[in-house]
């Protein structure tokens, strides 16, 4: 058993060795952050889906108040993410 240890590929086992720690020490963190509670869950989801339309009726104001002054060609947004 030593002998296979010492004629390991050190650069294979820190291949599979790192992202697995990497992994299970995100995972340790989002169930530490995450709410446990679905009412919590639920909550969270429509505040990011309230902050989503919030910044498209923005950028839709922007974009109508661009195209309503006359400012010739009309400039195209990035879509969100």
């Amino acid at each position: 058993m030593l002998n296979l240890l010492s004629s390991a590929p050190w650069w294979a086992v820190l291949f599979v060795a790192v992202p697995t720690s990497f992994i299970g020490a995100l995972a340790v963190l989002l169930r530490a952050v995450w709410p446990q509670n679905s009412a919590h869950r639920k909550e969270l989801w429509q505040e990011w889906q309230r902050e989503r339309a919030r910044r498209r009726m923005e950028r839709e104001k922007i974009q109508k108040s661009l195209s309503s002054a006359g400012q010739g060609e009309q400039r195209q947004l990035p879509p969100s993410r």
